[in-house]
């Protein structure tokens, strides 16, 4: 069990620099746009300088007293009493909601950074990811599977010759219906 890593206050959780080269593809693009129609198109080169101000300014502070959210608006802080818990919608970026029920969006904060926001939050977070006690029941991948203990489930495994293949799916049906191949019953199938 390792223990949590420690982190410097306040803590800063930014986009990762890798949104940059989305930046730069974008600038691109712009560029070729541009060079098709300047005075129509001309206008997409300010995108990429506007999505780069975006991506260097959102960000979440986490200091010992709450959490700061950095957006194009502006920041929004709450303290560690006024937040009861967080969200992660399907789309969007993290939650933290507030007492008032209200919420606090925390820009560039994924699930993948609970470790580090709980450590940064003295623990007010729990991380999801750390086992409380070191007895707790861990799961063994490499144990073999248990064996059915339970009789229906007994019941339906399909059983195996000596060789250990797979049994012929019509010799299975024939012994579960309890029918025979005419030829057994002394039946010429020539005749049929």
């Amino acid at each position: 069990m390792s223990e949590p890593q420690a982190v410097e206050l306040p803590a800063e959780f930014r986009i990762h620099p890798i949104a940059y080269f989305a930046v730069f593809m974008m600038g691109v693009s712009a560029l070729v746009l541009a060079g098709v129609s300047l005075p129509y198109l001309g206008w997409t080169l300010a995108l990429p300088i506007v999505v780069a101000i975006w991506v260097r300014r959102l960000r979440t502070i986490v200091t010992e007293d709450g959490v700061t959210s950095v957006t194009l608006r502006g920041r929004r802080s709450a303290t560690w009493d006024q937040i009861s818990g967080l969200q992660f919608p399907r789309w969007g970026a993290v939650r933290a909601v507030l007492d008032d029920k209200s919420h606090l969006i925390l820009p560039a904060i994924s699930f993948r950074d609970l470790p580090r926001l709980s450590a940064a939050s003295r623990g007010r977070i729990p991380d999801p990811y750390a086992i409380d006690s070191p007895d707790a029941e861990r799961i063994d991948v490499d144990a073999p599977p248990e064996k059915a203990t339970n009789k229906k489930a007994a019941d339906k495994s399909v059983p195996t010759s000596k060789s250990g293949a797979a049994p012929d799916p019509a010799a299975t049906r024939q012994r579960e219906t309890g029918a025979t191949d005419p030829a057994e019953k002394g039946v010429d199938k020539t005749s049929e």
